[in-house]
């Protein structure tokens, strides 16, 4: 009886083998295919959102074309009441947050939002070393197109603000119009998240580490806002994917992301107006190797029913 119990053990030990050997290469299979699927899936959203970026600063840039030969074309005929309802619908339909003229003695002769910064100067008024200020200085240099990066702008709330500006001939003299950048644009791009799950985003960080879009997970304390309000420790992002695309490396890695989670994340450097920003795409390592933990399940069940069956047949 012993010696028949003793067969009968090494039968379902040997007919069990067979199958929890597929079921372990089937596992390691499925999570090879599952990390390859979502390293793919993020690359793709990384370099989609990547091209979309530089196309919509392309936009701006022929968008303040636009403004400045508008802008020139009625300053020879001026008529204050047209110019400002011609550059409000501009502002509005090119979507800019504000739009400016600045003479050649620096003084702001016209800006649509008429914030604290219209009529004063910007070579040594109270905004001559703000991001406006430094915009004029370039083109007062020479520049044919001048840019500045986003930094908090006391006119408008002390909110961050970035802007772009050319120079323009007005009587033989140069002129310059600019404009200052709406973040609306930014996030309604980087905030589209189809097919991203529950934990998925794509985000921008500047070379100081603070946003440049908004993020989905934690919109409160890493907006664009939020990141120059605060400080960079608890409003901006210092992962090892952010410092290695601002160094100018593309990659993809599980990386620890500023909410102390594991994540996986595909990153590249984006050179934007000459300053370099990251764009990233991620999504919780969880959350991605859901698939893996389900198939593990229904594995687990299959064998178990498979002993359970042995063990009734013994």
């Amino acid at each position: 009886m012993r010696f028949s119990l003793r067969v009968k053990s090494w039968v379902l030990f040997a007919s069990i083998m067979p199958v929890l050997v597929a079921l372990l290469v089937s596992a390691m299979s499925a999570s090879k295919s599952v990390d390859q699927l979502n390293q793919e899936r993020l690359i793709a959203l990384r370099d989609v959102k990547q091209a979309r970026v530089l196309e919509l600063f392309e936009r701006y840039k022929r968008n303040l074309k636009a403004v400045a030969f508008t802008a020139k074309a009625e300053l020879y005929e001026y008529d204050s009441d047209r110019f400002h309802e011609t550059m409000t619908v501009l502002n509005h339909e090119l979507e800019f947050y504000d739009i400016f003229i600045v003479n050649p003695s620096g003084d702001i002769v016209y800006t649509v939002a008429r914030e604290s910064d219209y009529q004063t100067n910007l070579l040594n008024g109270p905004y001559a070393a703000s991001g406006l200020g430094k915009l004029f200085a370039s083109i007062k240099q020479g520049a044919d197109f001048a840019a500045q990066d986003f930094t908090p702008y006391a006119p408008s709330n002390n909110e961050p603000a970035a802007f772009i500006g050319e120079p323009i001939t007005v009587d033989g003299q140069t002129w310059m119009v600019a404009t200052q950048m709406s973040i609306d644009g930014i996030n309604s791009l980087m905030n589209l998240r189809s097919g991203m799950g529950e934990t998925g985003e794509t985000y921008l960080v500047g070379s100081d580490f603070r946003m440049r879009s908004d993020s989905y997970l934690d919109p409160e304390g890493h907006s664009i806002k939020a990141s120059f309000a605060g400080t960079i420790e608890k409003n901006g992002v210092t992962s090892d994917a952010v410092k290695k695309a601002l160094s100018g490396e593309s990659g993809f890695e599980v990386v620890i992301d500023y909410n102390g989670n594991p994540v996986l994340s595909a990153y590249a450097p984006i050179e934007v107006y000459g300053f370099r920003w990251a764009v990233l795409a991620e999504i919780d390592e969880a959350e991605a190797l859901i698939p893996v933990y389900q198939l593990l399940q229904l594995n687990g069940g299959v064998l178990i029913g498979a002993l359970l069956a042995g063990l009734i047949a013994l």
